[in-house]
């Protein structure tokens, strides 16, 4: 790979990581804004995003706990959720990794490698070794975040 071409893969690189923290954040606030609006159905005076949970996590299973009441009933829907929840969890697992443990990068590999971040687990606090993500992989990553935020908006009219 030449130097201009290595040079081009590390900025595509280094974007893909600002675009996914940019997506990360807006599938974030759509979960907010999901878990106020069903606040207010459910009875809740003043819904407000001060009242939300601080971490990812917290508020996943507040949204999954709202979610619930709405339609016990409906094992389809639940089971939707349920996915929905999973697939945001593991979307956590990889925004964690990267915002606390991105360590180096390289995008100049022998044989047409494709760029890569290494995240330390150590500095992340996930507990498992280091890990390797490729460029394809931050772009998968961020695709599915892009969907989720769709999936969430989709429940919610659903709910409607």
């Amino acid at each position: 790979m030449d130097e201009q071409s290595s040079q081009a893969s590390f900025h595509e690189l280094m974007a893909a990581i600002g675009f996914l923290m940019f997506q990360w954040s807006v599938l974030e606030h759509h979960l907010g804004e999901e878990i106020i609006q069903l606040r207010s159905k459910s009875g809740d005076l003043a819904p407000s995003r001060n009242r939300l949970r601080s971490t990812a996590s917290e508020r996943l299973a507040e949204w999954r706990a709202l979610q619930s009441r709405r339609r016990r009933r409906d094992g389809s829907f639940q089971q939707a959720v349920d996915d929905l929840a999973g697939e945001i969890q593991m979307l956590t697992r990889i925004h964690t990794l990267v915002t606390h443990g991105f360590v180096t990068a390289g995008a100049d590999g022998d044989g047409g490698e494709e760029p890569w971040i290494m995240c330390s687990s150590a500095n992340s606090g996930l507990g498992s070794p280091d890990t390797r993500l490729a460029l394809s992989e931050l772009k998968a990553a961020i695709q599915q975040m892009i969907e989720c935020g769709a999936k969430l908006i989709a429940l919610g009219v659903d709910q409607a």
